[in-house]
């Protein structure tokens, strides 16, 4: 049967009209008292398509990291376990979860294994945040969780009965004696370079530019940026104390929980900081915007001890497009905030999503060494597909594209991204921070 040109149109109009948009990634935590303070954590993919995301720092993960905030009327109760910084790229795959549309997994932990819970009685747990996801082993965006709030009765003997998780060392000297030889040298750099790093920070923070710090804090009032400036003067005082401050530093592990994943942790609860193997592999200082280096991881973890600045960071938000997603009072929170905002104003970065800063030639990591400035593909990209050639404006699969894509097809027809004032047809958003800052529609 044929259909005339108008009857082939309006049945196109119909379909997309009726063409549903694809459910967000999301992660849904139930969480549920198995006994006392053993909880079980049921962590199930509500999106509509299959996500690939870093389990370390969160369920599954076998070290004592935080899963659970606990709440004892109102109040939150320390954590006494270890806060990790992970690597970016080159992620194992013993690091990674796959989860299906639908699909679950289990974890169960005990809480008192990383909090003192000895005066038993109510105690409230609770999650959120976002869990980095991945693509080819490399942290390309994130996706939020949450649970359920649960609410226990604790009972103090039964939790006094169950050990902790991280036993006490002799801590007598600030830098410990596991940094000797080369690796003191290695450290007493680091430290150097995060000290003028956070300096400078610290001033940007105080009387810099309001759009770069609304790009990683949100509210440039006052009160909020003498907050960020006094928590980054206080990293830059720790990291040139010489030896006399309030932390005290591992060059290699003494607890046993660094792995190939792992650049280095903190442990809040007793102000210490160790480096692993892998941050012995990292720049000094690197080129690269939201690039990871020594100085900057130093950075992260002396924001987490509350012996340099209280109350401690946690790790909210990991990654630039986490942490550049997190609400004004997180971000005040968040560990990754504080690093990535000190390299992007010692890089001069100007909210592009990676690679070295605007005005330089090449070097951006998403595009290749032939970029210029208006140029609205790379020549080699991951992203892309293998059919790619020089021009192509699109690719031909792409997760984040709707279920509607067409080749040729230059945008989504639903796309987060995007501003209020998308129009179809439109190749790019009027406002987006991982534009170049001069952009204009």
């Amino acid at each position: 049967m044929k259909l005339t040109a108008l009857a082939s149109a309006i049945l196109a109009v119909v379909h997309g009209a009726l063409a549903l948009p694809a459910k967000a990634p999301a992660l849904d935590i139930t969480l549920s008292q198995v006994n006392n303070t053993r909880i079980k954590a049921v962590v199930k993919n509500t999106g509509s398509e299959k996500i690939t995301f870093v389990h370390l720092n969160f369920f599954n993960d076998s070290s004592p990291v935080k899963k659970v905030s606990l709440y004892r009327n109102a109040t939150e109760v320390e954590f006494t376990g270890i806060k990790q910084r992970l690597r970016s790229d080159g992620l194992s795959n013993e690091a990674l979860t796959t989860l299906a549309p639908g699909a679950t997994y289990e974890d169960e932990f005990d809480i008192a294994s990383t909090a003192n819970l000895t005066q038993g009685g109510p105690i409230t747990v609770h999650t959120q945040g976002f869990v980095p996801v991945t693509t080819n082993n490399k942290i390309a965006g994130y996706i939020p969780y949450s649970s359920n709030e649960l609410k226990l009765e604790v009972d103090a003997a039964k939790a006094a009965a169950v050990g902790a998780s991280i036993k006490p060392l002799d801590r007598r000297t600030k830098i410990t004696s596991s940094c000797t030889g080369d690796r003191a040298g290695v450290l007493n750099t680091a430290l150097r370079n995060a000290a003028s790093i956070a300096s400078k920070a610290a001033d940007a923070a105080s009387s810099g530019s309001s759009t770069l710090f609304a790009e990683y804090f949100k509210d440039t009032s006052g009160n909020i940026r003498s907050n960020v400036a006094a928590r980054l003067k206080a990293v830059a005082s720790e990291a040139s104390s010489n030896g006399g401050g309030s932390t005290t530093y591992y060059c290699s592990d003494p607890y046993g929980y660094c792995d190939s994943n792992v650049l280095a942790y903190t442990l809040p609860s007793t102000n210490e900081v160790v480096n692993c193997e892998l941050f012995y592999t990292l720049q000094g200082v690197t080129n690269d915007c939201h690039g990871q280096d020594q100085a900057t991881t130093i950075i992260h973890e002396f924001t987490h001890a509350p012996g340099v600045y209280p109350p401690g960071t946690e790790d909210l938000g990991y990654g630039y497009s986490a942490a550049t997603a997190l609400s004004a009072n997180d971000a005040l929170n968040n560990a990754d905030s504080y690093a990535l905002f000190a390299n992007a104003v010692n890089l001069n970065c100007q909210g592009q999503t990676g690679g070295q800063p605007w005005g330089q030639t090449g070097g951006q990591t998403m595009w290749d060494g032939n970029y210029q400035p208006g140029q609205t593909e790379p020549e080699t990209e991951a992203m892309w597909d293998g059919n790619y050639q020089p021009g192509q404006t699109e690719p031909d699969t792409m997760t984040m594209w709707d279920g509607n894509y067409q080749p040729g097809q230059t945008e989504p027809d639903t796309m987060t991204m995007w501003d209020d004032n998308y129009q179809p047809g439109q190749t790019e958003p009027e406002t987006q921070t991982t534009w170049y800052g001069f952009y204009r529609a």
